[in-house]
């Protein structure tokens, strides 16, 4: 009885996975590589990694940040938070 049942499972999740249905459940996972002052922002999923965004980060009080869309945004942190441009 107990093999029946793993096998039923093993063959529902296989079936699951070919039409697609794991994988859109999954979230994507975002991750950013930090190298000196630049950060590259990227989201890896079931369909592989695509970039998202790359900041400069002066290390002190100035970042500017352009997405995968063409958007660019800076930012200038101070004493009462950031104000982006």
């Amino acid at each position: 009885m107990k093999k029946l049942t793993v096998a039923i499972l093993i063959f529902a999740v296989v079936v699951s996975m070919s039409f697609g249905a794991v994988s859109k459940l999954a979230a994507p996972y975002i991750e950013s590589f930090r190298k000196g002052p630049f950060t590259i922002g990227a989201s890896i999923s079931s369909e592989g990694m695509k970039f998202d965004s790359l900041m400069y980060h002066d290390g002190k009080d100035f970042a500017i940040e352009m997405m995968s869309n063409g958007m660019l945004f800076s930012r200038t942190v101070h004493k009462g938070g950031e104000t982006y441009s």
